[in-house]
């Protein structure tokens, strides 16, 4: 590894600990019923770069976790609309808990209007889960949220659309994890109480090894109701 390289290297992982710092000290605050936006860069070896925008929502006392991301496939606007809607309609003096929301995961895409991947690095958001440290500005992406966001999570919910024609039916989702069935209920029954008409079962069959690669099969993985 020569000077220079090992001189990016430091650089890219000082910036990663100087963000994920920022997250944490912002959600380890003894704070209540606060709202508080951040900004967490990521940039990579290639010279890419963007943010992640979030907010941490903290309610009146202390409570379960509930992490919402939208915009992982950043040409899905109605999810991206509802969810920074809902960060301004949330008084935090009704709320029992703390909410996390990411509005925008792939920020990159939301602005050229790019169909499910980032078009710094021709990576699909919902492909590259669990994520690497040192790897390009998406996968450092899905690392923060697997690590930082998901890992702190009580409930895990990943919002989509229809992508650029928007021809869907709503419907909401959640995996059937025959080895984790105390999960898997509650995620089935916070599913059939979401209000959608439509309640889709996905088999799970993935090992506790292999790469997840969706973002919500991430958190499954990872033990977290979604």
């Amino acid at each position: 590894m020569t000077r220079l390289t090992l001189f990016f290297l430091i650089l890219f992982m000082a910036q990663l600990v100087l963000a994920q710092n920022e997250f944490q000290i912002a959600f380890n605050l003894e704070s209540k019923s606060t709202k508080e936006n951040l900004r967490i860069k990521f940039s990579d070896d290639s010279g890419n770069s963007g943010h992640l925008p979030l907010s941490i929502i903290k309610g009146k006392t202390k409570g379960p976790v509930f992490s919402i991301v939208a915009g992982v496939h950043g040409y899905e606007y109605p999810p991206i609309v509802a969810t920074q809607k809902l960060i301004k309609a949330i008084d935090p003096e009704e709320l029992n808990g703390t909410l996390i929301i990411i509005p925008i995961a792939n920020l990159a895409s939301f602005f050229t209007r790019t169909p499910f991947i980032n078009p710094q690095d021709k990576k699909n958001l919902n492909n590259a889960f669990p994520g690497r440290i040192n790897g390009t500005v998406t996968e450092k992406i899905a690392y923060f949220i697997t690590n930082h966001i998901i890992s702190l999570s009580d409930v895990f919910l990943d919002v989509h659309g229809g992508d650029a024609c928007e021809d869907l039916i709503p419907f909401v989702c959640y995996y059937d994890n025959k080895e984790k069935p105390e999960q898997t209920s509650l995620a089935k029954e916070l599913s059939e109480n979401s209000g959608f008409q439509y309640v889709v079962s996905y088999p799970y069959n993935i090992s506790k090894t292999q790469a997840a690669k969706y973002t919500f099969k991430q958190a499954v993985q990872d033990g977290i109701e979604h």
